[in-house]
């Protein structure tokens, strides 16, 4: 066999034909048997499966290639109509584009919290618990970049598309418009159908075809249900940088099982990658829950650092106003309780002013009138005064005029 083998390489290296050799072999065959074959050829492609958490994944490999520069390790490939897709998570791109304008989250006082809104072309993560609204303020983004005419592809791990669509108008939120539109596509689909490279390869497909503005992932905790914990890894970081290359906003969902607020932030290690982090939560107290909001991290933005309490209604997400009452910041019964304590406070101020001020200005109406009283007798009492004095000299005026008369001197006078 060797001999033949040898032979054919000979051959074909005197008419210089190039050759495609398949070779079925174990790894024990490489290392023994058909050891003498890797000085013959000038590139050796090896393929293999490799079992994860008990899922097989196909992987390629340049083993060698004389006088290139070939990548090391192994790459995931698909198999499928078109021919085969090979999937390079340790060569995804390093070099991002600028982030682009920024744009409306839908929200506006949101886009406050965030110190602007979302940028274009940036990877935001909204991260919390189950039912916190995730997916609500998610849908909420879908919905303003349909009215500005931009398109989002939406993967669904958790809905159908019908049920989605469904739920959310529930809260005001019309989805279908942008469905109908053209400007939103939703990828619903179960992570368990298919291997990650199979999800990946898919989506890129859709990319391609729809050429989306922005992606949203929800959720990606559920990329663990694709086979392994590395499987979803992998998954999201070639998704992300392929999205980043392709400026295209990526929005990841994460549901994370801890109620604490650090703990499980990303349930998978990508958060490194992300230029938002967006925390809702639930805050427990007086017998019920209510929901928080948070902005962590808005790269290249003064964002806000305060918590702000939001309800989901039937108009969609309502964001209260920073709490500014005294002590720490309260929500629901407790914050109503609170702003009515201090609304009340208030009141009994401004009427203890007014009444301060009433006392004042009657005690400056009664100056004011004394005033007037004693400037009154002031003024009569000059008057009688000029009257007196008038009299007095009219009477010394006649004195002196009698005098006169009389040749009286006041040297006479006086002399007496």
């Amino acid at each position: 066999e060797k001999k033949e083998i040898l032979k054919l390489h000979q051959w074909l290296h005197d008419h210089h034909i190039t050759a495609i050799i398949t070779m079925k072999s174990s790894v024990a065959d490489l290392g023994s048997r058909y050891d003498f074959v890797n000085y013959l050829v000038d590139c050796i492609i090896q393929l293999n499966r490799v079992v994860d958490e008990r899922v097989s994944t196909r992987r390629i490999e340049v083993v060698k290639y004389r006088g290139s520069n070939f990548s090391p390790g192994m790459f995931a490939y698909v198999i499928r109509k078109g021919g085969i897709n090979v999937i390079s998570i340790a060569h995804a791109v390093r070099e991002e584009p600028r982030l682009g304008a920024v744009i409306s989250s839908g929200l506006p006082k949101f886009d406050i919290m965030l110190g602007g809104g979302f940028r274009m072309g940036s990877c935001i993560l909204i991260s919390g618990t189950t039912g916190t609204g995730k997916t609500t303020i998610a849908s909420t983004f879908v919905e303003a970049a349909s009215d500005r005419n931009e398109k989002t592809l939406y993967i669904n791990f958790e809905e159908t598309t019908d049920m989605m669509i469904s739920l959310i108008a529930n809260l005001g939120i019309d989805l279908k418009k942008a469905l109908d539109d053209g400007n939103l596509n939703i990828l619903a689909t179960m992570p368990e159908l298919k291997l990650a490279e199979e999800h990946l390869v898919d989506t890129f497909d859709v990319i391609l075809d729809f050429k989306p503005n922005h992606i949203i992932i929800d959720a990606i905790s559920a990329c663990y249900r694709m086979g392994s914990r590395q499987a979803a890894f992998d998954y999201l970081i070639a998704l992300i940088s392929h999205c980043k290359q392709k400026e295209i906003t990526c929005i990841l969902i994460n549901q994370s099982d801890k109620t604490d607020m650090f703990a499980g932030l990303t349930g998978i290690e990508v958060s490194s990658l992300v230029d938002s982090i967006v925390m809702v939560r639930y805050i427990e107290g007086q017998g019920e829950l209510n929901r928080m909001l948070m902005v962590m991290k808005s790269r290249g933005f003064n964002h806000s650092n305060q918590y702000r309490e939001f309800n989901i209604t039937e108009n969609g997400i309502d964001i209260l106003d920073v709490f500014d009452g005294e002590g720490p910041v309260l929500t629901g019964v407790a914050r109503k309780d609170q702003e009515t304590k201090e609304l009340l406070a208030q009141k009994q101020r401004l009427q203890r002013i007014a009444i301060q001020k009433q006392n004042l200005n009657q005690m400056r109406a009664a100056l004011e009138a004394n005033t007037a009283k004693y400037l009154a007798e002031i003024e009569a009492s000059s008057k009688t005064l000029e009257t007196l004095e008038l009299e007095e000299n009219m009477w010394q005026n006649n004195l002196n005029d009698r005098r006169l008369l009389r040749g009286i001197t006041f040297d006479k006078q006086e002399g007496k």
